[in-house]
C-alpha cells in the first residue's frame, strides 16, 4: 500500500500522523509544498473504532464519495483541500486500524480519547460543538504566506458540523455541498 507513514509527531500527549495523498491527490492535484499559505477547505472527520455508528457499513461505503465531492468544491474554489481523522480512542493503535479503513487522510490525530489536540480544538475549545460521533466538521481557513517559514492560521471558521449517522448520510447522498464562504 502506497499510504505509507510520512512521519508520526508526539502532540500534545496525542499523535499526529500525517500521510501522503492517496484518492485526494487524484481528486486535488498533489500538494505544492512551496506555498504554505492561502486559504483551504479541511474536512475534520470525528469518529472511534469503538463506536456503532462509525463502524457502519453504510458510512464506510460513502465516505469516497464524501472525500470526492468535497475535493471537487475545494477545486472548483481554487483553494487546498485537506481531509484529517479524528480518532476518539484511547490507544493510537486503534485509531490507525480503524482510519485504515476508510482510505487515506493527510493528517490523522489520535490517541487521548476525547482530549486530543483535534477534539480539544473543534469539540471543547474555540470552535466547540456536541461531543459525538461519527461528526463531520468542515472548516475553511487561510494560512500566512510566511517566507520564514512560520505558518499561522490568519481565519478559521467552521462551514459546517454534522453529527451522527443519519445526518451524515443524507448530507453525502445530496452530494455533500459546502456553504458558500468567504476568506480574508
Amino acid at each position: 500500500m502506497f499510504g505509507l507513514l510520512v512521519f508520526m509527531v508526539l502532540f500534545s500527549g496525542g499523535f499526529v500522523v500525517t500521510r501522503g495523498l492517496l484518492n485526494v491527490e487524484r481528486a486535488t492535484g498533489p500538494v505544492q509544498f512551496d506555498r504554505f499559505g492561502g486559504p483551504e477547505l479541511v474536512l475534520l472527520f470525528f469518529a472511534s473504532s469503538t463506536c456503532g455508528a462509525c463502524n457502519d457499513k453504510r458510512l464506510l461505503a460513502a465516505y469516497p464519495a464524501m472525500i470526492e465531492n468535497v475535493a471537487k468544491e475545494a477545486l472548483e474554489r481554487k483553494v487546498r483541500f485537506a481531509t484529517a481523522g479524528v480518532g476518539i480512542d484511547h490507544r493510537p493503535s486503534d485509531a490507525i486500524k480503524f482510519f485504515n479503513k476508510f482510505g487515506p487522510f493527510n493528517e490523522l490525530i489520535i490517541g487521548r480519547n476525547w482530549t486530543n489536540s483535534g477534539a480539544l480544538r473543534y469539540l471543547w475549545g474555540e470552535f466547540s460543538g456536541a461531543p459525538e460521533t461519527p461528526q463531520v466538521v468542515v472548516v475553511a481557513r487561510t494560512l500566512s504566506d510566511s517566507s520564514n517559514w512560520v505558518v499561522q492560521v490568519k481565519s478559521e471558521r467552521v462551514l459546517l458540523r454534522l453529527s451522527g449517522l443519519r445526518q451524515i448520510l443524507r448530507w453525502i447522498n445530496a452530494g455533500a455541498p459546502i456553504p458558500t464562504y468567504a476568506l480574508e
